[in-house]
């Protein structure tokens, strides 16, 4: 016999959740909320450090072409 919480957990993917919330005076404001799973939360990291490394080899070519 089946529990039934056992076939409720694994309904899909874990999301994750967040929201913020940001004011300027009191007439200017932007609500977000955000969900995620953690392939998301990988896609987005990789995203983020591919930009990061490319932003140090431009950094560096151009350092380097201004010393010559």
């Amino acid at each position: 016999m089946e529990n039934a919480e056992a076939k409720s957990a694994a309904v899909g993917p874990v999301r994750q959740s967040g929201e913020i919330s940001l004011w300027m005076g009191k007439n200017v404001g932007l609500d977000l909320r955000v969900k995620l799973t953690s392939g998301g939360i990988l896609a987005i990291g990789g995203l983020v450090s591919s930009i990061l490394l490319s932003t140090a080899v431009l950094v560096a070519v151009s350092v380097r072409e201004s010393h010559r």
